[in-house]
């Protein structure tokens, strides 16, 4: 038996005993209610309202039941139905061609660019027209090869230098390539997991981040050079991506976000 299969007999078996709690708990309480509403009729009074509250009671016992075990279904058993019949109706959206031509700068750690399901996503510096090779600069924007982006922390052209396979990457940049598959991650492919922008979306990696942390320096080049390009390109450069912090209070971030957000938002 898979482990999804294990997981979903849990699920059943929680369920049941759910309900078999609701049962229980149901009986005892009409038991309760029986006992009370049979002394107050020996008694001689009010028994005619007696009566009529101890039945008001045992119906709205019998709905919270329903309620009840519709709860611990939808917890529980139908939670798998659920969440495929959400992706049926939703599949669609994802993949709208909205998407297309749209520029994400991730600042960061690096990128595993040959990644299965972020392999599509990844932007390609049309600029850059030998990349590999020793020639130079072929766009003259001071950073040679930069064919995916640029490493700010080894100054030069490799974004990714984390181990691993594509599902268990260890050391260096596995952050950074996380955020780029919330960002951008291939949908509806079978594999991995789907981003919140699954077809269409180019994502440049701008890797200031390494395993010891990185630099303001190292940041605000990171967004500089996102912002040439954005300029040089003319690229639809709708956000970047800043899941770091740390350090104190940095006048010369502030700054530099401002001039961006002035010059090209």
């Amino acid at each position: 038996m898979s482990g999804a299969q294990q997981r979903q007999q849990q699920q059943q078996h929680a369920a049941a005993a759910a309900v078999k709690r609701q049962e229980h708990n149901s009986g005892s309480s009409s038991s309760s209610s029986s006992s009370s509403s049979s002394s107050s009729s020996s008694s001689g009074n009010n028994s005619g309202s007696g009566s009529g509250t101890a039945a008001t009671n045992a119906n709205m016992k019998s709905q919270h039941d329903v309620h009840a075990r519709m709860h611990a279904c939808m917890h529980a058993c139908c939670r798998q139905w659920y969440a495929t019949g959400a992706w049926e109706i939703m599949k669609d959206k994802f993949t709208d061609p909205s998407c297309s031509g749209v520029v994400i700068g991730v600042i960061d750690e690096g990128i595993q660019v040959e990644h299965p399901d972020l392999a599509d996503s990844i932007w390609k510096n049309p600029g850059e027209t030998s990349p590999g090779s020793t020639a130079g600069d072929d766009d003259s924007n001071g950073y040679k090869n930069d064919v995916n982006g640029w490493d700010f922390v080894f100054n030069d052209t490799s974004v990714f230098d984390g181990t691993g396979s594509p599902n268990n990457l260890t050391g260096a940049d596995s952050h950074g390539t996380h955020v780029a598959g919330t960002i951008g991650a291939v949908g509806n492919n079978g594999l991995g997991v789907s981003g919140v922008c699954q077809s269409g979306l180019k994502i440049i990696s701008a890797k200031f981040l390494g395993t010891n942390g990185g630099t303001t320096d190292g940041a605000v080049q990171a967004l500089n050079y996102l912002r040439d390009l954005k300029t040089r390109y003319n690229l639809t450069m709708v956000a970047t991506s800043n899941s770091w912090g740390g350090g104190g209070y940095s006048t010369v971030d502030v700054i530099t976000h401002q001039q961006h957000n002035s010059k090209h938002c």
